[in-house]
């Protein structure tokens, strides 16, 4: 049997594929209106994903700060946790998990992530009172 993990990237890759599919009959969006076109489980989905594969540099990075701009309350609590981890494998020590993620680039891209997206989410809730 599948692991859920696999099984939720599989769900991801097939829900970017059809909406890739249907933009082919119309203008081209951007990566913000691709990105805000997804649902709530969706965007969690890809950003764990992304953060699961290293958080590689490009697109990927600019989607994490886009997808936690759009919706920090729900994605800045797992972007903290994947800081907090990177946290944790630096005082660890050397890895020996075998993995090519480095934790101190981790740590600082979520670090900088939180911080832009906090700032715009923290802004907006001024701006309703």
């Amino acid at each position: 049997m599948a692991s859920d993990s696999v099984i939720t990237r599989i769900v991801v890759l097939l829900s970017l594929a059809a909406c890739c599919y249907a933009q082919e009959t119309r203008p081209k969006a951007n990566l913000v209106d691709r990105l805000d076109a997804l649902s709530d489980s969706e965007k969690v989905a890809l950003t764990e994903s992304i953060l699961d594969a290293g958080i590689p540099d490009g697109e990927p990075t600019e989607s994490i700060y886009i997808l936690a701009s759009g919706r920090p309350g729900l994605l800045l609590p797992l972007l903290e946790r994947k800081a907090e981890d990177a946290v944790k494998a630096l005082s660890a020590g050397p890895d020996t998990t075998g993995k090519s993620t480095d934790p101190r680039r981790t740590a600082r891209m979520m670090a900088w992530v939180i911080a832009e997206s906090g700032d715009e989410f923290a802004l907006s809730l001024e701006a309703k009172d």
